[in-house]
């Protein structure tokens, strides 16, 4: 079952710095997708939102870590769990 990481830029990080950050992301082991949740959004803050598709619950919580390390990075986190409310 493939896990996602859901991250920010900050505002201060510009197009280029998240590009070149998410190019780095896709080359981590374990990481299969990187992308932006809203790539045509007009507005700054859509566009900073981004993803990341991993292998495992690891590779996730070694991502978040890793991000929420980071300057350029606003938040990281793995997204809420949904069930199935009976």
């Amino acid at each position: 079952m493939m896990n996602s990481v859901l991250f920010t830029f900050s505002e201060t990080a510009s197009e280029q710095v998240q590009n070149a950050l998410g190019d780095r992301l896709m080359r981590e082991q374990g990481v299969h997708n990187v992308g932006r949740i809203s790539p045509d959004a007009k507005r700054p803050a859509l566009r900073r939102m981004w993803y990341a598709e991993v292998a495992d619950e690891k590779t996730a919580m070694n991502v978040v870590r890793k991000l929420n390390q980071l300057t350029e990075i606003e938040s990281a986190a793995l997204p809420a769990e949904r069930g199935i409310i009976a």
